[in-house]
């Protein structure tokens, strides 16, 4: 798994798989190959579309929230994870009074139907 940071000024950004646009002004919409979508504010909620990913989470929640360090820390998740293409992007949209933090994971080798 990797994982991609990036900065944007702006909301706009497609699947690199599908180019179905995953995020706008409009908000979120979802390409077959995104796996999972986190929100920073609200990083114990996120939307999983992917049961092996479901399973991972919940696994990696159990095994941590008794630490008294625990933070849900999204990239510490990802980078258990042992899928070879699978690609996170957090992305870091805004401006500087009020950044957003979105994480998506996205299959780039997902060969499901993109119409």
């Amino acid at each position: 798994m990797q994982l991609v940071e990036l900065n944007l000024s702006h909301y706009n950004f497609y699947c690199p798989v599908t180019g179905v646009k995953i995020f706008s002004e409009g908000g979120q919409h979802f390409s077959p190959a995104v796996l999972g979508l986190w929100v920073q504010e609200i990083a114990n909620e996120p939307e999983i579309k992917n049961s092996e990913l479901e399973q991972a989470w919940l696994q990696w929640v159990a095994a941590n929230e008794d630490n008294d360090d625990f933070c849900w820390d999204v990239a510490e998740f990802l980078h258990t994870l042992e899928q070879s293409n699978w690609v996170a992007f957090q992305i870091q949209t805004g401006g500087p009074l009020m950044p957003e933090t979105v994480t998506v994971l996205i299959d780039m080798d997902a060969t499901e139907s993109f119409q």
